[in-house]
């Protein structure tokens, strides 16, 4: 009644079936090659279960399939061969029982896919939400940690600066034996505490070397002083000495003024003594020759 009401001819209905039953197959191979994908790609152990299921379900609906079109072949072949027609139309109510356990098949397996679907999108959708929980509550920490390390830092970085500095100032006040502060990490503030460190021995021995040469020069002053002292001691003494040396001359002049003059008296006396020595030998001479 159909191919009379479409105007179809037998051969156009086994054309039209056997188109219909290669893309059905073609269909199934399709489904079959996309569900052995998933399970090769697939990282969830549901999944991929679930997907060899729904690839055993397409084997099996393969299979019916085939038979089923075997089946309706062989009416079209009876059908074609003008066969006992009533024999091809026994068969026809097993066709229509296979085809409608065939669309039954082909919609439970359906209905489980759309149900694995829906089940999997909302996994995904609640993996989502859960997932952009976890990652507010890990942005949240991560601020809150960044905050922490970024206080941490400043700290590390700022009072160590700040005792360095005090340390500096201390340095400039005068007061050398000022602490400088230990540095935890390695960075340019220890470089600089290691300067500062260096500096201030430098600083030490400079002081060091000043108080040597302070010393050294009280010392020599002391020594100048002491040799002041003792040339003025010196000096004074013999000033005294050359006084009474001067004095002495002048007395030992004075003396040997006396004592010429006494050398003249005498020589006078000698003289007169003579003359008179002279006048008795002559007189002696007159009284021998008298005699």
């Amino acid at each position: 009644v159909d191919v009379t009401s479409k105007n179809e001819t037998f051969n156009d209905i086994t054309k039209h079936f056997e188109r219909l039953a290669k893309n059905t197959d073609r269909e199934i191979l399709e489904a079959e090659e996309m569900t052995e994908k998933m399970i090769e790609e697939t990282r969830s152990d549901y999944a991929k279960k679930e997907f060899i299921h729904v690839l055993e379900e397409l084997k099996k609906i393969e299979k019916e399939h085939k038979e089923y079109e075997n089946h309706v072949f062989e009416i079209f072949k009876d059908l074609k061969n003008k066969s006992d027609i009533s024999q091809s139309r026994t068969k026809v109510p097993q066709i229509e029982k296979e085809q409608k356990e065939l669309d039954k098949h082909i919609e439970d397996l359906l209905f489980e896919v759309s149900n694995f679907t829906k089940s999997s999108m909302d996994k995904a959708l609640a993996d989502e939400k859960r997932g952009k929980v976890l990652i507010a509550s890990l942005s949240a920490i991560i601020f809150v940690l960044a905050l922490a390390l970024a206080f941490v830092l400043t700290r590390s970085v700022t009072s160590p600066l700040k005792n360095l500095t005090n340390a500096m100032t201390e340095l400039a006040d005068g007061k050398l034996d000022a602490e400088i502060p230990a540095v935890s990490f390695k960075d340019e503030v220890y470089d600089m505490s290691d300067a500062m460190k260096i500096f201030q021995a430098n600083m030490l021995r400079a002081k060091k070397l000043e108080a040597e040469q302070e010393a050294l020069k009280k010392k020599q002053q002391q020594r100048q002083n002491e040799l002041n002292q003792l040339v003025g001691i010196f000096g004074s003494t013999i000033g005294a000495v050359f006084a009474q040396i001067l004095e002495s001359s002048k007395n030992m002049v004075g003396q040997a003024g006396n004592m010429l003059n006494q050398s003249s008296s005498s020589q006078e006396m000698a003289s007169s003594v003579a003359l008179e020595a002279k006048e008795s030998a002559a007189n002696a001479q007159s009284l021998r020759a008298a005699t």
